[in-house]
């Protein structure tokens, strides 16, 4: 059972923390880069695909970029700056697993912002803290169970 004191100071951690979080969170806007100059953000397109399972023809998901590399390589300390667009015929959203964007960028519909509508983009931009390898997937919908 909590005391009085110690549910006092957890409610006063957590409200700190929320606090700080969305201190650091706030979306970058204008011209960004080092010395002003503005650095393109990357494009990753969500697209069906095809691919072969067992030799049947299944349908998935995808994000490539245009020149139709999977995924993005991207270096500590730079910025992390994508363009999503989104080529289905239905809404989507993409949710950045292991990275530490602002919480308004975390692609979860309907809490960190609405879902991309078909021919829609959305643009992230937030500094990359740490290295290492991540994924990315939908959380609209069940499109995750189905890329």
């Amino acid at each position: 059972m909590f005391s009085r004191r110690a549910f006092l100071l957890s409610a006063l951690a957590a409200s700190t923390a929320s606090t700080l979080a969305r201190a650091q969170s706030a979306p970058q806007t204008g011209a960004g880069g080092a010395g002003g100059t503005s650095v393109q953000p990357t494009v990753l397109r969500i697209a069906r695909r095809s691919i072969e399972v067992n030799g049947k023809s299944a349908s998935v998901l995808g994000i490539r970029q245009p020149d139709g590399t999977f995924g993005i390589r991207t270096q500590v300390g730079d910025r992390f700056r994508v363009r999503v667009e989104n080529t289905l015929e239905e809404p989507s959203l993409i949710h950045w697993h292991g990275l530490t964007p602002p919480w308004q960028q975390d692609g979860v519909p309907g809490v960190s912002g609405p879902p991309i509508p078909p021919g829609g983009s959305a643009d992230y931009d937030f500094p990359l803290r740490f290295g290492g390898t991540f994924w990315m997937h939908s959380h609209q919908g069940l499109q995750e169970q189905a890329r």
